[in-house]
């Protein structure tokens, strides 16, 4: 193994040390925003923002002035594919495995001619859609479906919910699907042990809670806004992680020396 003179072991050490540091203090940021975001969501779809008086209601409850309804009744038709037209045409795929279920966002996609793609490759999404995973629902794979996704193509294992613009936000829909209760709903009716899983129409047939636009995009954005603090530390986190790589390579096999990185 590499042996520098101690004094130089030493400040290697506490140099890497401070990068530790730094990839401590962001992940800890990091669970304290997923934290944050649950008793966030906790309390905003129990009480909302208008300090209401609360109903009881089959799903818990909610501010007086909400609606309490089937999540279908805010979505429109999604549509599938057309296998005859666009056979050779280059999508992007978006299966189950293309979600991270730790930032419930679209990590990865598979590029390749349609008619090339697993027989799943079925559904059609747009801009502002949501997919939720109907396969083992409980694991919580969604995410929100953006720009550079539209007219794009999922697996036929994921329930596209889109939304009625007259009714809901597409990304109240988002965060109206990651809640306990929502999972918790749909646990209790799953079916299949080794493959446990639900319909669309059962997605859809959920009872859940839902207040009036303009309440809606105010929650979408605090909401929002926690998001971007957890994506924050975890870009972080990634960055520091990697210089810590970086830096016990080379400091280890002397690639740089110690006293240079103390060089102005």
């Amino acid at each position: 193994v590499p042996q520098p003179p101690k004094r130089e072991q030493q400040a290697i050490t506490q140099a890497l040390a401070q990068v530790r540091k730094a990839t401590a203090l962001h992940t800890r940021g990091l669970g304290l925003a997923r934290h944050l975001k649950r008793a966030t969501a906790s309390k905003l779809f129990t009480t909302g923002l208008r300090g209401e008086r609360t109903k009881h209601t089959e799903i818990g409850p909610v501010p007086q002035s909400w609606t309490i309804g089937p999540l279908g009744r805010f979505c429109t038709r999604t549509d599938s594919v057309d296998m005859k037209t666009e056979h050779s045409r280059v999508i992007e795929y978006v299966d189950v495995s293309s979600i991270s279920r730790t930032f419930l966002t679209i990590d990865s996609t598979y590029r390749t001619k349609l008619r090339d793609a697993p027989g799943r490759a079925r559904k059609r999404i747009h801009t502002g859609d949501v997919i939720f995973a109907t396969v083992r629902p409980t694991l919580l794979r969604t995410a929100h479906v953006a720009a550079n996704l539209n007219n794009q193509v999922c697996s036929t294992a994921f329930c596209v919910l889109r939304n009625d613009t007259d009714k809901i936000v597409g990304k109240f829909i988002y965060y109206l699907v990651q809640r306990e209760q929502f999972i918790k709903q749909l646990a209790a009716i799953e079916s299949g042990a080794s493959y446990p899983a639900v319909t669309d129409r059962v997605v859809k047939d959920q009872v859940v809670p839902v207040p009036d636009l303009k309440e809606q995009r105010k929650m979408v954005d605090l909401l929002e806004a926690i998001d971007r603090k957890t994506d924050f530390h975890r870009r972080k986190a990634a960055l520091v992680n990697e210089l810590f790589k970086s830096l016990l390579r080379t400091l280890m096999t002397g690639e740089i020396d110690i006293a240079d990185l103390s060089s102005p």
